[in-house]
C-alpha cells in the first residue's frame, strides 16, 4: 500500500511521540519540552495535540486497511479459473 503525504506526516509525528514517551518512560525526560520551551508552552501543546491527531489518523488508516479488500487476492478471484489454480498451486 502506497502511504499519502498525510500518511507520511502522520508517521513522523507518530514516531516523534513514540520516542517521546519513550525517553520519558525510560529517563523521565521530556525531549519535547524541553526542546519547545517547557510543557506549558504553547509550541508544546501545539505538538502534543498534532501527535495525538497523528495517531488518531494512523488507527484510522489501519482499520480502513483492514476492511479494504487487498488487490492482488481481488485481481486473482477475476482471472480465469486455471490462472486462479496456477497461483493457489504455487502458494502450497
Amino acid at each position: 500500500m502506497r502511504r499519502s503525504a498525510a500518511g507520511w506526516v502522520s508517521f513522523g509525528l507518530v514516531a516523534v511521540g513514540a520516542a517521546n514517551w519513550g525517553l520519558k518512560g525510560f529517563f523521565g525526560y521530556d525531549l519535547v519540552a524541553e526542546s519547545l520551551g517547557g510543557p506549558r508552552s504553547f509550541l508544546t501543546k501545539t505538538v502534543y495535540a498534532a501527535v495525538g491527531v497523528a495517531g488518531i489518523y494512523q488507527i484510522a488508516e489501519a482499520v480502513a486497511s483492514l476492511m479494504s479488500p487487498d488487490p492482488l487476492e481481488e485481481l486473482i478471484n477475476r482471472a480465469k479459473p486455471e490462472v486462479r489454480d496456477m497461483v493457489s498451486a504455487s502458494a502450497d
